[in-house]
């Protein structure tokens, strides 16, 4: 379209839909395109919303990225430009058809990944892939498979079926593909392995089974499979008893190194099956425990056993001394258990002289000192790492008494998470122990030190431990009782309890070990106060990472010096409106730093933003996000040409707040939650220039992006450019809605309807996966909740504390959060039923369920319905939820307890819930 028929648009009334159908189909189509290793060309048209491949393309195309389009067909892949293709992925689209012959023009394919469409598949659909090795039907709403499909593919290694509705193992099909190796069945609706049912994979190397509805193995169900190195059974409905698992049913396996049959069995009490684990070969079990489990002569015959976890169904209440006797000649190295442990017996761990890692995930029935103690089988032996989790019976402080075992341990790691440890004495950790010779990493982090502790317990660390590499003490849960849940920064330091140097101009030697590499003292909102005017880290020279974001420091006038080689520095979240002029001017190496949320002083920084910047030459990460800045000096980035990403959102900035031009490698540049009304002419020719060389990621989520005449060249820059606009759909329908509305309102209302349905909302639109809805009592427990699905499911989490800053309007903020998120999750509590704030949050939950998005709430109550039933009936918050639960799907409500483990089978229907469409 050109410039004039543009705004002949402002000139006339157009109907709306004409203009909103142009600005869904404008979102840039053109794919970027790489070259691999010399021998040809990678097609990268991912998130393109192509709904055809019949384009233009480059010679000697060897692998295509065609996902997350609106594909219906394979028309186009008879282009001569694609005859090379190796690598062909194609999921997330609308494919409904798989034709016959549908791949004859590909002929040299070796990958193909079909997944996440709805599949109608034919005999001879991949015909002709003579090459193919890799097949990817997960997620295609398969319930069987036509005779003949895989027959001809007779390179076939790898196929993934999971997520769909077998019921039974296609037998048949699968058994004409003999080269097979790896087979994923997981997340089906099989309820029996039958005998023989993947006799003829004699190549098979990896089974995933888990996530379906299994509750007996047939005694032949794995003959044949003498090559087998895996087997994952986990998360099905098999009892552990010889119903379940017949005698020598594992007998065939031969060669399986890790078997995984936890999430298994409910049951409270029971026994192990006999004449089932002789499995010589086996070095991984994870397995589900009784109450007062004993492990029996059975697994005496795992010699070559290197590792055992207890699944998420672990119900032993005790660990005995003669718990784990059977394993007395095994070479194990690793051992988990996550239970609700209530006592641990002395000599629990003594039959394992070669355990090497040791995880303890309890359930808050034991105290940190108490399981200190249950260390005594493991003195004077060499390992490698040691956690300890969820031990909050009671506060713990370590002293002699409970770390004299610990302190004969040559141990390297050492994690002591939410634990309630409270304080360290000074007696607890010896000079010249085998702990202070051995241990590189410690993390005591979401733990409750008391104040009085934190300062006496860092020079503890600083004194001992003179090989240590990482020290970690972060979130401490310690909160004074005036805080306020809608603040994010850390609480300012009273009178009582700063750290006030000996006169204004003194020098701080801070003398951490020669060795330390990381020092993260972030999170927890801790009371850290005022930094002296000079502060020395001398025989420093290896450490390169510090954190000490959000602890509570009130003021960044100071000097630092000594920090020669550190590479990341993390000081956001603290009251340092402030900078003097030379606190980054001795770190000549810094690659990444981050300033964020620190209402740094509009005037401070125009008038000494580039002098602060000006040493640091090397560095590629900025952030200085949330500050409320208006401008920026714009010469403030001229040292740092090898700048690779800058977050500016949540400022705001009514246009590109300084010059970019010598930022040349730049590949992600965040303006999101600014003032933005358009993009200036020289912007976006400055943006097309960098994108040029490499893929340039521009984020500008909510701006007040605005549709005038003088704007549309803006537009149909939006419409062509070649640069990923992250999360823009929504705005760049926004654009033209102020005049279509006062022209059509009704025309629109009802065109949008229809439209709707063409292109409804995704996940990746939105900014974060999920918000996590809480009362303000319940930070701890939604921290938790965060890091299980952020860090062990990968999901992106949007937790209220860190986005809100002080002075927003909490109102508000909340309805832009909500907007931000893909699905709300409520964690519901007692005090969430009697928060002030939550019966707010909770209706505006309640009004973003919409027939567009109609999972968009996901309810988990974290207690019992009597300790719920406590408080004020009417209540807003209790009203509120009354009225959301009878809209939220019943498939949406969860009941779990507050210490439930990070690898339950629960965080994973959760994460399937987040993600799904």
């Amino acid at each position: 379209m050109t410039s004039t028929a543009l705004r002949a648009l402002c000139r006339v009334t157009v109907p709306a839909i004409s203009i909103l159908v142009f600005i869904v189909s404008s979102a840039s189509t053109k794919c970027m395109y790489h070259e691999v290793s010399g021998k040809g060309i990678h097609a990268q048209c991912s998130h393109r919303r192509l709904t055809r491949l019949s384009q233009s393309w480059p010679d000697h195309v060897l692998s295509l990225d065609a996902s997350y389009n609106n594909l219906t067909n394979l028309q186009g892949l008879n282009n001569p430009y694609l005859s090379q293709l190796r690598s062909l992925n194609l999921s997330h689209n609308s494919i409904t058809t798989v034709p016959n012959d549908a791949f004859q023009h590909v002929p040299q394919l070796e990958e193909l990944d079909l997944s996440d469409n709805i599949l109608n598949l034919t005999h001879n659909a991949f015909r002709g892939l003579l090459h193919l090795t890799r097949l990817v039907l997960r997620h295609t709403g398969l319930n069987e498979l036509p005779d003949m499909l895989l027959s001809r593919l007779p390179q076939l290694v790898t196929l993934d079926l999971g997520q769909n509705f077998l019921s039974v193992v296609p037998s048949s099909v699968l058994h004409s593909v003999p080269l097979l190796t790896s087979l994923d069945l997981r997340n089906n609706s099989l309820v029996t392995m039958t005998n023989h049912s993947l006799t003829k994979l004699r190549q098979l190397q990896k089974l995933s089974l888990q996530n379906n509805q299994l509750f007996r193995l047939e005694r032949e169900a794995f003959s044949g499979l003498s090559q087998l190195l895996e087997l994952d059974l986990s998360n099905n409905n098999l009892r552990l008893d010889h119903f379940a698992y017949p005698p020598g049913v594992f007998s065939p396996l031969v060669a399986l190194q890790s078997l995984y049959m936890n999430n298994n069995d409910e049951r409270i009490e029971g026994s192990y099956p006999e004449n089932v684990l002789e499995l010589r070969s086996l070095k991984n079990l994870s397995i589900d425990a009784f109450y007062d489990a004993q492990f029996g002569p059975a697994f005496s015959m795992l010699s070559n056993l290197t590792a055992l976890t207890t699944g998420s169904y672990c119900h032993m209440w005790h660990l005995r001394n003669e718990t784990f006797s059977a394993f007395k000649n095994s070479s194990l190295e690793s051992l988990a258990i996550k239970c609700y442990l209530i006592s641990i017996e002395t000599c629990a761990f003594c039959f394992f002289p070669h355990l090497k890692n040791l995880e303890l995930g309890l359930g808050g029935h034991m105290t940190t000192g108490a399981v200190l103690l249950s260390l005594y089988g493991l003195q004077n032996q060499s390992m490698s790492r040691i956690v300890i989790q969820n031990t909050k019976a009671g506060p713990t402080v370590l002293d002699d008494s409970n770390t004299k075992y610990l302190n004969n341990i040559c141990l390297n790691e050492l994690v002591i998470i939410n634990g309630m440890v409270v304080g360290v004495s000074g007696n607890s950790m010896h000079t010249n122990s085998q702990l202070d010779i051995c241990l590189k990493h410690l993390e005591l982090s979401m733990n409750s030190i008391r104040s009085a502790s934190k300062s006496f317990l860092i020079k503890l660390f600083v004194v001992l431990f003179r090989n240590i590499l990482t020290i970690k003490f972060r979130d401490q849960f310690v909160f004074p009782s005036h805080r306020i849940g809608d603040t994010v920064r850390a609480d300012p330091v009273d009178s009582e309890t700063h750290y006030d140097p000996v006169g204004p101009n003194a020098v701080v030697h801070f003398s951490f070990p020669p060795s330390l590499n990381v020092f993260d003292l972030s999170g927890g909102l801790l009371r850290f106060g005022l930094l002296p005017r000079y502060l020395d880290f001398p025989s420093s020279g290896n450490l390169t990472t510090v954190d000490v974001s959000y602890i509570g420091i009130s003021n960044c006038m100071t000097t630092v010096t000594g920090l020669t080689a550190i590479r990341s520095l993390d000081l956001s979240g603290n009251y340092c409106s402030y900078f003097d002029e030379n606190i980054f001017r001795y770190m000549p190496t810094l690659r990444r730093l981050g300033l964020s949320n620190l209402r740094l002083d509009q005037d401070f920084i125009m008038e000494n933003g580039t002098r602060l910047l000006g040493t640091l030459g090397l560095l590629e990460h900025l952030d200085m996000s949330a500050n409320d800045l208006h401008r920026l000096p714009s010469d403030m980035l001229r040292a740092q040409p090898g700048l690779q990403s800058l977050m500016l959102q949540g400022n705001r900035f009514q246009e590109l707040p300084t010059d970019l031009s010598l930022q040349t490698h730049l590949s992600v540049l965040d303006l999101s939650n600014n003032m933005l009304p358009t993009l200036l002419p020289h912007e976006r020719r400055l943006f097309d220039t960098l994108a040029k060389n490499h893929t340039l990621q521009l984020r500008l989520r909510n701006n007040p992006l605005s549709c005038t005449c003088s704007g549309l060249d803006f537009v149909r820059w939006l419409a062509l450019t070649v640069i990923p606009l992250v999360g823009l759909l929504l705005q760049l329908l926004g654009l033209v809605l102020t005049f279509v509305i006062s022209r059509n309102w009704t025309y629109v209302r009802y065109a949008w309807r229809v439209l709707r349905h063409l292109q409804l909302p995704k996940r990746l639109d939105f900014r974060k996966d999920v918000l996590l809805g809480h009362a303000d009592a319940d930070l701890e427990l939604a921290m938790r909740v965060r890091d299980c699905l952020r860090d062990e499911q990968g999901v992106r989490v949007l937790l209220p504390y860190e986005e809100i800053l002080p002075g927003d309007i909490w109102t508000e903020k909340i309805l832009q959060l909500v907007d931000d998120s893909w699905k709300i999750l409520l964690l519901v509590t007692r005090e969430l039923l009697q928060d002030r704030w939550a019966g707010f949050l909770v209706n505006h939950a309640q009004r973003s369920i919409s027939d567009i998005m109609p999972d968009r709430v996901i309810v988990v109550f974290m207690e019992q319905p009597a300790h719920l039933a406590q408080g004020p009936p009417d209540h807003p918050a209790r009203v509120s939820m009354e009225r959301l639960l009878r809209m939220v799907p019943e498939r949406n409500v969860f009941h779990v307890h507050r210490d439930i483990p990070p690898n339950h089978p629960v965080w994973d229907r959760l994460t399937q819930l987040i993600q799904q469409q």
